[in-house]
């Protein structure tokens, strides 16, 4: 996977940390940087309307109003069109494997991308927020001073990637994405408690509106940690490199979502405008073809170059097979129970799979220091 900032050889990339903290320091200081940042607005947001809308949606206004509303998105959109580019130009691939300094210009041009995906996300959401009448200055000053906002949040989240080391390189973004979920929880669980007082899910259908998607999470968590443990497990004893068997986990359903997405865009320049106005086949299409590319993609990871050489070690003792059924289980699953009950986004397939890497991550930093204790008694 390609890295967002230049990971310098230190002792947590050969084997695993004897303590925490060294970890958790910067996890929390880049957890409270994002925390903070949620109720910092952009430049030219109206505060009243800001309150207002609060008022409805219970806080969550100020997070979408906030520099840091659009967080990971440009930056893995920027990560996902590299990897697709690395998987399918394989010449690129060999470049940035022969020499450090061709790796640090393709994370820069990474960088750059991020900082162009940002000018987008940032103009739409500046138009949705208009529409919303959230903006009190709409003149050219004030957009590009909330773009300018924008872009210096990406630049820190950047930054922020690379000072969280764990064991291999590129996983600051990989505990970044999990930050959302985070911030979410209190406003979700609020949402909850405030529909049983008020009897909603009597009327809605309990116990199957609940029991189902909480049926699913409970499922996709077991069935994530369980293989995730044993990639974990076969990674070590193979001498695999400790990032890869996170990249095989978690990329494969980014980058095929990503694709998919491309491929249904061409069909619909082509359609019929009667069946563009369904929308559902073509939403439909869209996740079936990201189910049918992730072991393409999977398979795609075993035959890049990567670097440092040794890297690559063990990676064909992977069991690709139950990697692609754990993740396109999860991708259609995700789909199916959000078609017919609430799912929050927080539960989909890729955010269930970030969130099981990274307690397994953090679990593996206490192993080493367990089992000194252990072999003694």
């Amino acid at each position: 996977m390609s890295e967002i900032s230049p990971a310098p050889p230190s002792p947590s990339a050969a084997a695993p940390s004897r303590t925490l903290w060294p970890v958790l320091w910067p996890l929390a200081a880049a957890l409270a940087i994002y925390l903070i940042g949620l109720w910092i607005p952009i430049p030219g947001v109206d505060a009243e309307r800001l309150d207002y809308h609060d008022g409805f949606t219970g806080g969550s206004s100020i997070r979408m109003a906030s520099i840091f509303a659009l967080w990971t998105g440009p930056l893995v959109v920027a990560i996902a069109h590299v990897e697709i580019a690395r998987l399918l130009i394989p010449p690129l691939a060999r470049w940035q494997a022969a020499s450090a300094r061709n790796a640090q210009v393709l994370v820069a041009i990474t960088g750059l991308i991020a900082l162009l995906m940002t000018l987008a996300q940032g103009a739409g959401a500046l138009h949705a927020m208009q529409a919303g009448r959230l903006l009190r200055d709409l003149s050219t000053g004030g957009v590009v001073a909330s773009l300018a906002a924008y872009c210096g949040a990406t630049a820190v989240l950047i930054w922020l990637a690379g000072r969280l080391r764990l064991p291999g390189p590129g996983q600051g973004i990989l505990l970044l994405m999990v930050f959302p979920m985070i911030a979410s929880l209190p406003s979700e669980l609020e949402m909850i408690v405030s529909q049983y007082r008020t009897g909603m899910f009597l009327q809605s259908g309990l116990p199957m509106d609940l029991l189902v998607p909480l049926a699913f999470v409970v499922a996709a968590t077991a069935a994530a940690i369980i293989v995730a443990r044993g990639l974990q497990t076969t990674a070590r004893q193979t001498g695999a490199a400790p990032s890869a068997w996170l990249t095989l986990l978690l990329w494969p359903p980014v980058l095929a979502n990503t694709a998919a997405g491309y491929l249904v865009l061409l069909v619909w320049w082509v359609l019929p405008d009667g069946v563009r106005a369904l929308g559902w086949p073509l939403y439909a299409a869209h996740f079936v073809l990201t189910a049918l590319l992730v072991p393409l993609f999977l398979t795609a990871y075993l035959r890049v170059p990567v670097r440092p050489a040794d890297a690559a070690r063990g990676l064909e003792a992977m069991p690709i097979a139950t990697i692609a059924a754990l993740q396109i289980a999860l991708v259609l699953g995700a789909v199916l129970v959000r078609s017919f009950y609430m799912l929050p986004a927080a539960f989909g397939a890729t955010p269930i799979l970030v969130l099981v890497a990274s307690v397994l991550v953090l679990a593996e930093l206490l192993r080493p220091a367990t089992a000194p204790a252990t072999a003694a008694r």
